[in-house]
């Protein structure tokens, strides 16, 4: 008979975690889709969880969630995406010189991992890599299946693959790691300095940054270019989010097209928190 194994809670409650409920393991929703894995409420980023008991949660047969702190990194590896004959976690690994061994890790019943690591509260991140398919980093806003739960489509449990393992003795996240995964905010002076030099030069490829920090090409200028003449209105998306190719994102404020002067411009560039995606080159 499969069962949740609360037993294996332990560790995660010694690193006294925002445990959160998940459906019942074996629970499919009207349309017959797997629902073991998603918060039983619709408001979980948010819901207060303080006198949740997630140890009879899950001797009742439910499923256990982390929620992530912004503090938390945890490294989701399913090798059911990898490419046949690669291995991403391994290459990671060697590109940024760490050892996936040295970090607190749950077995998915899926067959994958949970690497749990530690990152600067201000650092936010990537949610993948495209050169490393398979490979999800997730923090706050994201919650991973906890350890003693049991995937829905395997019946498998997810566990510790260490008795020592805790998330709450998580190292930091390998700097050279961090590197590639974080996203680097950059000054409005910097952009609009970028801006200039692609309407001077016409820059046929993507924007190479001066700024040590960043170090990487980031940007696609052509409609960067054209948003720098005023002829192009910022596009909205989810959560009030400015869209722009090449990983750029605002905030929503100063939601006009940026205008052609450039006083006029450097000012509206300053309305806006500028992101770039840090990222290899290709």
């Amino acid at each position: 008979m499969i069962k949740t194994e609360s037993k294996a809670l332990k560790p995660h409650l010694a690193a006294k975690p925002e445990l959160i409920p998940l459906h019942d393991w074996n629970t499919d929703d009207q349309q017959g889709r797997k629902r073991g894995k998603t918060p039983l409420h619709s408001n979980w980023t948010k819901r207060p969880y303080g006198s949740f008991d997630a140890t009879a949660h899950m001797r009742k047969g439910g499923n256990v969630g982390v929620r992530l702190k912004a503090t938390d990194l945890v490294v989701d590896v399913d090798p059911r995406n990898f490419d046949e004959g690669d291995d991403p976690l391994l290459r990671l690994a060697k590109d940024c010189n760490f050892n996936a061994d040295d970090f607190p890790c749950v077995e998915t019943g899926g067959g994958g991992k949970h690497l749990y690591l530690r990152k600067p509260e201000e650092v936010s991140v990537r949610d993948s890599l495209p050169e490393y398919p398979g490979i999800e980093f997730k923090t706050l806003g994201r919650q991973v299946v906890a350890a003693g739960s049991v995937h829905p489509e395997t019946g498998k449990l997810y566990k510790w693959d260490s008795l020592n393992d805790c998330p709450g003795d998580a190292p930091p996240c390998p700097e050279a790691l961090l590197d590639v995964i974080a996203h680097v905010r950059v000054s409005p002076d910097d952009l609009f300095k970028q801006l200039i030099y692609l309407d001077k030069t016409g820059a046929p490829d993507r924007i190479r940054t001066c700024d040590p920090q960043i170090r990487n090409l980031v940007l696609y200028p052509a409609e960067l270019r054209a948003r720098a003449r005023g002829l192009l209105e910022p596009s909205r998306s989810e959560g009030n989010q400015l869209a722009f190719s090449g990983g750029v994102t605002g905030n929503g404020r100063g939601a006009t097209a940026i205008p052609s002067s450039e006083s006029s411009m450097a000012s509206s560039i300053g309305a806006w928190p500028w992101m770039f995606s840090r990222s290899r080159s290709p």
